[in-house]
């Protein structure tokens, strides 16, 4: 008689393709049903496996520091000898690189300075020496520049796809000079 065997049937993701943002980890939750239900073998394959934290195991972390879209495939055996495979993408969003103008950003004080960077982020958080700062939380801070000194900021900027870019600016702010011309004089202007 003749006896034929269910295949297993992996499944990669239910979301296709999976978007991580770059130089992140990415648990790839994988599962398999089907088949025997004792899988003795994993192989992934593709253009993404050189970013695969394993290639023999089920759930591999993926991480790429280069955004593109890479390919992987699943094949799983069973203990009955049989086979099936999966396909799926991962797609890797750049991370943002903002730039905070002026930078460094050198003044004198009470002049007007309004930082500013890119627009279009989802969110901004500025830290450090955010005392001088009007807000934290806009993209073009006004600073407060009535005590001089030197302030260090850090900005941290999200963008639409969750992924975050950090960047920083050295904040100086001058001291006006102090004119002093003697002490007050008065002279008498004579009329002649």
């Amino acid at each position: 008689y003749i006896h034929v065997w269910d295949l297993p049937v992996p499944d990669i993701s239910t979301q296709s393709p999976m978007e991580i943002c770059a130089d992140n980890d990415l648990v790839i939750e994988a599962s398999v049903t089907g088949g025997s239900g004792n899988y003795v073998r994993y192989t992934w394959t593709g253009d993404g496996i050189t970013y695969l934290s394993e290639t023999d195991v089920l759930q591999p972390t993926f991480n790429s520091e280069i955004d593109a879209t890479y390919n992987l495939n699943l094949e799983v055996e069973d203990s009955n000898g049989c086979i099936n495979n999966d396909n799926d993408q991962v797609l890797v969003h750049p991370n943002p690189t903002p730039e905070i103008n002026p930078n460094p950003a050198v003044v004198c004080q009470y002049e007007v300075l309004e930082l500013g960077t890119d627009m279009g982020m989802t969110e901004y958080e500025w830290t450090g020496d955010v005392q001088i700062l009007n807000s934290t939380s806009v993209f073009n801070p006004d600073v407060n520049t009535s005590n001089p000194g030197e302030y260090n900021l850090l900005l941290q900027v999200t963008d639409n796809n969750g992924c975050i870019g950090n960047t920083s600016v050295p904040v100086i702010i001058r001291a006006n000079p102090v004119v002093d011309a003697g002490p007050d004089q008065t002279y008498d202007q004579g009329l002649t």
